[in-house]
């Protein structure tokens, strides 16, 4: 399997520095890509003192692109946005990012955090619109509006000081 934008092959990125083991965090299904209106199956990584990034694999030519996270060394959280033609990436395990990638263009457009906050868990959508994600070490749930751009902490999950995280988040 070669990728498109580096012409590596899936060998050498699962061999890449610093980490020597490939650990895939998640996986989503898009049926069109709004690039070439073909399936993709999209992997998010982590590379362990490095940069995590996502690799989006056309299953039918075995073609995978590779984009490196512009912060962070992995993403648990990936949630595909079809009417707007992007892909949520929630990082891990430094800065908590939200990025947003543009699948069309092929790059990551936007990108916001909270400061305090060290990892996005999991992405739900939410009957109003927004995304909502749990997080570590501040045991918060956030909400993203993808029309304004916003992450908004909207406080802890529970009274209970010793809780660190607010995991798996569930519509």
């Amino acid at each position: 399997i070669a990728t498109r934008k580096e012409d590596v092959s899936v060998r050498a990125i699962l061999q890449s520095e610093p980490c020597h083991n490939f650990s895939v965090m998640n996986t989503i299904y898009i049926e069109k890509d709004p690039r070439d209106l073909q399936e993709k199956i999209v992997f998010s990584n982590y590379a362990a003192e490095g940069a995590g990034s996502i690799l989006i694999l056309n299953p039918k030519t075995g073609v995978c692109e590779q984009y490196q996270f512009p912060d962070d060394a992995g993403a648990w959280a990936l949630f595909w946005m079809p009417d707007r033609g992007e892909l949520l990436v929630g990082t891990c395990d430094h800065f908590g990012s939200l990025h947003c990638f543009d699948m069309k263009e092929r790059r990551f457009v936007h990108s916001c955090r909270l400061e305090q906050e060290m990892y996005l868990w999991n992405f739900a959508l939410g009957g109003d619109g927004c995304i909502y994600a749990g997080t570590f070490p501040g045991c918060v749930l956030v909400r993203f509006n993808p029309i304004t751009r916003e992450l908004t902490n909207l406080g802890r999950v529970g009274d209970c000081e010793e809780n660190q995280y607010s995991r798996f988040v569930f519509t």
